[in-house]
Protein backbone atom coordinates (compact mmCIF):
# COMPACT_ATOMS: atom_id res chain seq x y z
CA UNK A 1 0.00 0.00 0.00
CA UNK A 2 2.79 2.67 0.88
CA UNK A 3 4.72 1.25 -2.08
CA UNK A 4 1.12 2.43 -4.17
CA UNK A 5 1.46 5.82 -2.39
CA UNK A 6 5.25 6.33 -3.21
CA UNK A 7 4.52 5.70 -6.66
CA UNK A 8 1.67 7.81 -7.36
CA UNK A 9 3.37 10.77 -5.74
CA UNK A 10 6.61 10.25 -7.84
CA UNK A 11 4.32 10.68 -10.72
CA UNK A 12 2.94 13.83 -9.85
CA UNK A 13 6.21 15.33 -8.85
CA UNK A 14 8.02 14.46 -11.73
CA UNK A 15 4.15 15.93 -13.43
CA UNK A 16 5.44 19.13 -12.16
CA UNK A 17 8.93 19.31 -13.23
CA UNK A 18 8.02 18.42 -16.52
CA UNK A 19 9.87 14.64 -16.58
CA UNK A 20 7.91 13.10 -18.44
CA UNK A 21 9.47 9.53 -18.88
CA UNK A 22 9.57 9.58 -14.71
CA UNK A 23 6.41 10.45 -14.56
CA UNK A 24 5.19 7.90 -16.94
CA UNK A 25 7.21 5.29 -14.82
CA UNK A 26 5.55 6.12 -12.09
CA UNK A 27 2.35 5.35 -13.16
CA UNK A 28 2.95 2.50 -14.52
CA UNK A 29 4.42 1.09 -11.18
CA UNK A 30 1.65 2.68 -9.43
CA UNK A 31 -0.66 0.07 -11.90
CA UNK A 32 1.20 -2.62 -11.53
CA UNK A 33 1.26 -2.12 -7.60
CA UNK A 34 -2.39 -1.71 -7.24
CA UNK A 35 -2.80 -4.94 -9.67
CA UNK A 36 -0.67 -6.98 -7.61
CA UNK A 37 -2.16 -6.18 -4.46
CA UNK A 38 -5.62 -6.64 -5.77
CA UNK A 39 -4.64 -9.88 -6.56
CA UNK A 40 -3.08 -10.70 -3.31
CA UNK A 41 -6.59 -9.88 -1.48
CA UNK A 42 -8.39 -11.70 -4.36
CA UNK A 43 -5.75 -15.10 -3.52
CA UNK A 44 -5.55 -14.83 0.26
CA UNK A 45 -9.51 -14.64 0.22
CA UNK A 46 -9.92 -17.60 -2.05
CA UNK A 47 -7.38 -19.77 0.35
CA UNK A 48 -9.30 -18.20 3.50
CA UNK A 49 -12.50 -20.02 2.53
CA UNK A 50 -11.28 -22.59 1.12
CA UNK A 51 -9.30 -23.26 4.59
CA UNK A 52 -13.24 -23.21 6.18
CA UNK A 53 -14.75 -25.42 3.52
CA UNK A 54 -12.20 -27.99 4.57
CA UNK A 55 -12.56 -27.27 8.36
CA UNK A 56 -16.44 -27.43 8.13
CA UNK A 57 -16.65 -30.57 6.22
CA UNK A 58 -14.03 -32.64 8.64
CA UNK A 59 -16.72 -30.77 11.64
CA UNK A 60 -19.44 -33.07 9.65
CA UNK A 61 -17.67 -35.84 8.77
CA UNK A 62 -16.64 -36.46 12.81
CA UNK A 63 -20.63 -35.92 13.55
Amino acid sequence: MGLLLLFCVVAVIADFNGQERLEALGWLLAVVTFIALVAGIIIAGKRFSTKNDDTQQRRADQH
